[in-house]
């Protein structure tokens, strides 16, 4: 395995620790669906969301038809399967269709797996109630499917990585990792890079200090505070190493047999002249 390999390997590890390991998903599940499964899930077991979710498309004929339908019909549906805040669930899956339907003038959206990831943020900005946890749930569908675009985050924190840089072709980076890595370790460093460059290294606004990546960040580096940090610590292994050698010196050696029996003859020739 090549230095690079190694380095990108570290890399994921380092992110694996602080946001956890990707979960591959068993089917690509497509946008709206993904959607609709997202307000179904808060607070509900599994198995009862996707009880709901068969539910959903066995009573209607499509994503139009729930649009269109009165959220007591939906909510109905739900009742058998759900727990919690289903009122609220049925108004919140017929508001994000109809605000889908008014940004796309559609509800078919399978054609965004092949733009830029930008378009997936808008969406997520733009329809109330997903936000970044939605976000997140959909890049582990995205990021598993080879031929995903690379969010502009990922060549961000790999430029300040120092691992390639503004004049690298995509496709021969894409091609590259999953020679080194395999598909499916690539797609954990894809995704692991683009939830560290949405959440921590932002492009305007960043902590290289509680970074996990630092020690190997090019920018990071430079960074006085990590500087300073680095120095810190350098002092701190250095007065440490020297309390050691001092209490190695200055430790008392125990008597050897020969000098003890010396020292209680010269005790006791000097008890007898008194």
């Amino acid at each position: 395995m090549g230095v690079k390999a190694e380095t990108l390997l570290k890399i994921i590890q380092s992110l694996e620790k602080k946001y956890g390991i990707p979960q591959k998903q068993s089917i690509k599940i497509p946008i709206v669906d993904q959607i609709i499964i997202h307000f179904l899930s808060q607070q509900e077991k599994q198995e009862n969301v996707e009880k709901a979710y068969q539910a959903i498309l066995k009573e209607f004929v499509d994503w139009n038809e729930i649009r269109v339908s009165h959220h007591r019909e939906i909510q109905q549906v739900l009742q058998p399967f759900l727990k919690y805040q289903i009122h609220e669930k049925s108004l919140k899956i017929k508001d994000a269709l109809q605000q889908i339907f008014t940004i796309y003038n559609k509800l078919e959206l399978e054609t965004l797996w092949e733009k830029d990831f930008s378009e997936i943020q808008k969406l997520s900005q733009q329809v109330s109630g997903l936000g970044q946890e939605f976000l997140l749930k959909f890049i582990c569908y995205l990021y598993f499917q080879e031929d995903s675009p690379l969010a502009s985050s990922f060549f961000r924190i790999g430029k300040r990585l120092n691992l390639w840089d503004e004049n690298s072709n995509q496709t021969l980076l894409k091609k590259n990792f999953i020679k080194e890595l395999g598909p499916e370790r690539f797609a954990h460093l894809k995704i692991l890079l683009f939830i560290h460059g949405e959440t921590q290294c932002l492009a305007k606004s960043y902590d290289c200090s509680q970074c996990p990546l630092s020690k190997i960040c090019d920018r990071a580096q430079r960074d006085p505070s990590i500087q300073e940090e680095n120095e810190d610590e350098i002092n701190e292994t250095k007065s440490k190493r020297k309390k050691e050698d001092l209490a190695k010196k200055t430790k008392k050696i125990p008597p050897t047999k020969n000098a003890t029996e010396a020292i209680a003859k010269k005790q006791c020739k000097e008890k007898n002249k008194k």
